[in-house]
């Protein structure tokens, strides 16, 4: 019934951006405890990336990793491609940045969805957060209609869809931390004001403890190095996972990417 879709990002945001799913969050990778947390509660979990080589050495089957066919356009673009390719009907959606997952505030979307609405977010006070959103899987055309006509930012997409929302306070109702919503940096991962003003996709508003530049610069230059290590002993048929679900002549070009990186 439901597909779990972590947008981890493409080519054009660097490596940086890409491998905030490998940094360590309380013993384990972030990527592992979200696929483990989205588990609880989908039947799938999709990876989206435009550089699928980087999750070879650490994602394996059953977990998908498909490419983002729209690549350097933003999450919007990763988030039409996980839609357009999730083979269930609704699907739960994360950034890859995003440590504390709840199943509980999921299952609490998911009781919202209804055939008026494409998606159903978490809000606050800062407004809607896209990420960590449940969505109706057929409203993919729409945001893939947004991609091509130049956007890209997730601020986008309160004015294009049909959405309803979750409350901090109806959370708290329930015994559930909005917490979720935040990024491993400290921020939120919301869409920005409703009234133009669009943020900058999924680093909106900053809830207390961000950290400093340089700490952060620093794990993801060691995240880096560690997966160009990794990379170098990708398992033979790896490719199979990735190439799953994407155009005859985009997998070919990806097998042929990871030959080059194979001991």
């Amino acid at each position: 019934m439901v597909s779990g879709i972590i947008l981890a990002g493409g080519a054009g945001g660097g490596m940086r951006t890409r491998n905030r799913a490998l940094l360590p969050y309380e013993g384990e990778r972030i990527l592992d405890r979200q696929i483990r947390l989205m588990s609880e509660l989908c039947r799938e979990i999709v990876v989206v990336t435009g550089a699928p080589k980087s999750y070879l050495p650490v994602v394996s089957p059953p977990v998908r990793i498909v490419s983002d066919y729209m690549p350097g356009r933003g999450a919007l673009g990763g988030l039409a491609a996980g839609l357009s390719l999730a083979q269930q009907r609704y699907a739960w959606v994360v950034g890859s940045d995003m440590p504390k997952l709840s199943p509980a505030a999921a299952r609490l979307m998911l009781t919202r969805l209804s055939d008026h609405l494409d998606a159903v977010w978490p809000s606050d006070g800062d407004g809607p957060h896209p990420l960590h959103g449940l969505y109706d899987c057929e409203c993919a055309p729409r945001v893939a209609a947004m991609v091509e006509e130049g956007r890209a930012s997730l601020a986008d997409l309160p004015r294009r869809l049909r959405w309803g929302e979750v409350s901090a306070s109806e959370f708290s109702q329930h015994g559930i931390s909005f917490d979720f919503v935040e990024t491993v940096r400290g921020t939120k991962a919301h869409a920005g004001p409703l009234g133009g003003g669009a943020a900058a996709g999924a680093t909106g508003g900053v809830s207390g403890g961000a950290t400093g530049g340089s700490t952060e610069d620093m794990a993801e230059n060691m995240t880096e190095n560690m997966t160009r290590g990794m990379m170098q002993g990708a398992a033979e048929g790896a490719t199979e996972s990735i190439t799953e679900g994407i155009p005859q002549g985009m997998a070919e070009m990806w097998r042929a990417e990871t030959q080059s990186i194979r001991v």
